[in-house]
Order: structure tokens, then sequence, then C-alpha cells
């Protein structure tokens, strides 16, 4: 008798073959593989999505939206693309994003000019539609394995970061992975190619660990080995509002899942932290200079470029009282400015470039996380809770940055949605099995 071979494709009955059918042979390769290729090529965009230094220089496509969006297709073409990727609350989301988009189409086409509006819209559509759907068609165990990917790609990047930023030059840096992989004040990008966004994928890796260890999805011994270069690399990006996001975060998850979890976890660790700075532990300068200083002191105007962006959201404030009506239209907002620099708070700048609807649809986008992240919470507090910490991260992050279509922002906070709604979906089903089965005995 043949031995079976894992992961070997079933062989053909003799039949199919002697009549020579491709269409069921066809049929069958697709059974067997289109599974298989859907979960590797989801976790493999899970594992690339804080790379962002794999694109090409001229566009804003990277090696993790491929994977994606070839995903996406494949689910499109078994039928399997999930519509409902906010569950109840989808409806609100796609509302919230349509008013804002028409809105900033409206204005651009008011003041004639719509080049940007076509860049600017699809990257929104496709980070906030098409890449929530394809993560929302899959199973919660899929889609675990995705939070592991993703916390694994982080720790990856902070560890290339570290190793080419102590053997290269910089300028040879520059010239290969970019002027952000490590600036010129020695602010580290890493493998996200900018300090900003690179710390806000340590922010929401460390969330999602933290979760993972608590629920026994990850041994903590893995996670101790991942947490010192995410969390060197959280320093070492030198971004205030990363390190807030990150310690906000993981005591928001802690406080809401359980308030045990916030006395064993969340107390030592802070316990920790005080000892080592209050020591004197090592952190890297820059992390000293732009974030240490502030925190020490309690002085917020030496927090990296506080002053800066503080100055461009009063000028904003100022603009905003001639385009609440009729905004100045997509990406108009810096030939207005007299900084020529787009506002650092996504609000205001929506608010200038689309005027109060585009606000509002904003708001309308961003409170469907908030209840959905709620929902959750009623049924699984943690679950809900990291969710929770994961909207409110990316929360802070829309007061600091202009427009946010780029997938690093959003994407790893749905990948946790999706986990938690999938989860929630799957549990109800188990229940409902188990009180039918006794039920029926």
């Amino acid at each position: 008798m043949a031995i079976p071979v894992p992961n070997q494709l079933p062989s053909l009955p003799a039949r199919t073959v002697l009549d020579g059918s491709g269409a069921r042979r066809i049929q069958q390769i697709a059974v067997w593989w289109l599974p298989n290729l859907l979960t590797l090529g989801i976790t493999l965009a899970a594992l690339t999505l804080p790379w962002r230094v794999l694109r090409p220089p001229i566009a804003n496509v990277t090696l993790s939206d491929v994977l994606l969006a070839g995903c996406t297709v494949l689910l499109l073409f078994k039928g399997r693309l999930r519509l409902m990727m906010l569950g109840p609350y989808t409806a609100m989301w796609l509302l919230g994003l349509t008013t804002m988009l028409a809105a900033l189409l409206f204005c651009s086409l008011y003041h004639s000019e719509f080049v940007r509006w076509p860049i600017v819209g699809f990257q929104y559509i496709f980070a906030l539609v098409v890449v929530p759907m394809t993560f929302a068609s899959f199973n919660s165990r899929v889609l675990h394995r995705c939070i592991i990917a993703f916390i694994v790609g982080v720790a990856i990047s902070q560890v290339i970061g570290f190793y080419t930023m102590a053997n290269f030059a910089r300028t040879s840096l520059d010239s290969v992975m970019g002027v952000g992989y490590v600036t010129g004040n020695g602010r580290l990008g890493a493998m996200s190619g900018e300090p900003n966004p690179n710390g806000a994928q340590c922010a929401y890796a460390l969330v999602m660990m933290v979760h993972a260890v608590i629920s026994r999805r990850l041994h903590w011994g893995w996670a101790l080995v991942m947490l010192g270069p995410i969390g060197w690399g959280l320093l070492a990006s030198a971004s205030f509002t990363a390190f807030t996001a990150a310690a906000m975060g993981v005591m928001c998850f802690l406080a809401l899942s359980r308030l045990s979890n916030l006395i064993r976890f969340g107390l030592p660790v802070v316990l920790v932290f005080a000892a080592y700075f209050s020591l004197g532990g090592p952190v890297p300068a820059i992390f000293e200079k732009r974030v240490g200083d502030a925190l020490v002191t309690g002085d917020a105007d030496k927090a990296g470029t506080f002053v800066g962006r503080a100055a461009l959201i009063k000028e904003a404030w100022g603009l905003a009282n001639n385009n609440m009506l009729i905004g100045l239209g997509t990406d108009r907002y810096r030939k207005a400015s007299a900084f020529s620099a787009p506002v650092h708070q996504l609000h205001l700048l929506v608010l200038n470039e689309g005027g109060i609807v585009a606000l509002l649809g904003l708001w309308t986008l961003l409170g469907a996380l908030v209840m959905t992240a709620i929902m959750i919470l009623r049924e699984d507090p943690l679950d809900g809770g990291a969710a929770l910490a994961q909207v409110a991260i990316l929360l802070l992050y829309t007061t600091a940055l202009p427009h946010m279509y780029t997938r690093v922002w959003f994407t790893p906070m749905l990948i946790f949605l999706a986990y938690a709604l999938a989860h929630r979906s799957e549990s109800r089903e188990r229940r409902r099995f188990f009180h039918g089965t006794l039920a029926r005995t």
C-alpha cells in the first residue's frame, strides 16, 4: 500500500484521467490549493506589513499591498469575500468613508483641482474597504496567525534596523533604503521607512503581544525574545506620540480586560520601567533628547517637533473659518499654508480640505470603530479590551498626522478587529451548538 505524503495533491480517479476531463482536474486543484495559498498569502501580507521600504520609489504600493490584492482576487474567485467587515457597524463605516471622500471630491472639483483626489481617494478605498473586507473573510485561527506574523515582522524590522545602523554608513543607507530609514539626527525608521510609522508599528505590536500572552496564544518566552527589539525600536524611533500610544494602549488593555491583569502585569511593568529610568539605565540618546526631557520636566515644548506642530494647528484653526462649508480640495492645504506644509492633525486637515461635511464623515468612520470595539468588549473583555486599546492608538495618531491612507496606520488595528469579530462569531456558534445539543438530550 502506498504511503501518503503530507500536503500531496490527491491522485485523481482513473476515469477522470481516461476521460481527459480538464475541468474536473482544475476544480480539484482549486479546492486543494486555494485555501492553503490564501492562508499563506494573508499571513505573508501581515508579516511584511511593517516593511514599507519594499516598494518602488515612485509609488505607494508595497509588497504587503500586492499580497493583499492577490488574496482579494482569490477570495472573489472563490466567492468568499466578506462584505460585513465591521459586523453591524459596517454600514456606518462605509457611510462615513463615502461622505468624507465625496466632500473632498466636491471641494476639489469646485476649485478645479481634481488631480490629487483619485490618488488619495483610491488609496483610502483600498486601505479602508478592500483591506478590511479581505481580513474579515478568514476565521479566527488564521487571523491570529496574522497577528503573530505582524508582531514577528515588527521585531525583524527592528533587528534589521539595528544591524544596518551599526554596520553601514548613513549615506549608504539613504541611497538604498531611503532617507527615513535612519534620519540625520539618528532616529530609527527601520523597515517602515520613517521613524513615526515605525513607532506606531511598535505600539500596535506591543498591545497585540500582551494580549496574545494573556490569552495563552503566545508563549511568554517567545514574547520576551521579541519584546527586546520591539521595545528598543520604540525608544529608537524617538517619537513622543509612539511612546505615549504604547503606554496608553497597554494600560488601557490591561485595565479593560480585567482589573486583576492591571495589578498582575501593569503594576510590575510600571515599577520596572520606573526603576530602570531612575537608576540611569541606558536609552537611545535621541530618545532622551526628543522624548525623555519632556517626560522628566513635563514640558511639552521639549517633545520632538511639538512647537512646530502647534504653530501648524493654530494656523489651521484660523484657516478653518473660511473653509467650513467649501474646503480647499484634496491635498491643497499646503498651498494655502504659510508654512507650505499640511497640518499634522487629521481632523483639522479634513475640515480645511473637505469642509464640515468631510469632517462629519471622518467622525462617523471613527465612531464605527469605537462602537465595534465596545460591542466586542461587552461579550469578551479580553478581546474587547485589546480592540479598544488598538482603536485608542489609532485615535491618538489622528491628532498627530495628516492624511492616513498609508496601510501601516489603519491595518494593524483592522487585523485585530477582524480577529476579535471572528472569534466572537465562532464563540456564539459554539454556544448555540452546545445549547442545541443539551436541548435535544
